[in-house]
């Protein structure tokens, strides 16, 4: 698929959300911030993506994505963050927020994440040199959410 493709896919799809759940207000997602990378004389992933999300080109700068936290320690938060969600959600009756994986998640997450190797050097984290893509992907959108919820919070009274 091309990236405008890409882009009016994740409109479609968040069309189907609005209608059929009554979702008046869908977030920015985060993604890898190497989609806002651009070579000399290219768009960037992420114009091309919110190129055909927005229909036009006149609004391609306007991102539907916020950079994905890959600050220095973000790799082991992120995998904190869904050991966490996975262990809460083995609960019966959870205190804290759980993370449910389908049994349809086949391609990515059950196939990937269970077998994912720890660092040998690093044992709270995993082996880069593995498929990492999933719970790459996982984690960015687990600490963007935490994020979310806390500015909610914080203006709640």
């Amino acid at each position: 698929m091309t990236d405008q493709d890409i882009g009016k896919g994740i409109r479609e799809h968040e069309e189907i959300l609005r209608k059929t759940l009554g979702i008046t207000t869908i977030n920015k997602g985060p993604a890898d911030t190497s989609i806002f990378d651009a070579d000399p004389g290219k768009d960037s992933i992420a114009h091309g993506i919110n190129a055909g999300y927005w229909g036009k080109t006149t609004l391609a700068n306007k991102d539907i994505f916020t950079g994905a936290d890959k600050s220095p320690g973000s790799r082991v938060r992120r995998l904190q963050a869904l050991r966490r969600r996975l262990q809460a959600a083995l609960a019966e009756r959870p205190e804290e927020p759980g993370l449910t994986i389908f049994d349809t998640c086949t391609d990515g997450f059950i196939r990937t994440v269970p077998v994912l190797p720890r660092d040998p050097r690093n044992p709270e984290d995993i082996d880069t040199r593995a498929e990492d893509h999933t719970v790459d992907e996982v984690g960015y959108r687990l600490l963007a959410a935490r994020n979310i919820a806390r500015r909610i919070k914080v203006g709640m009274v």
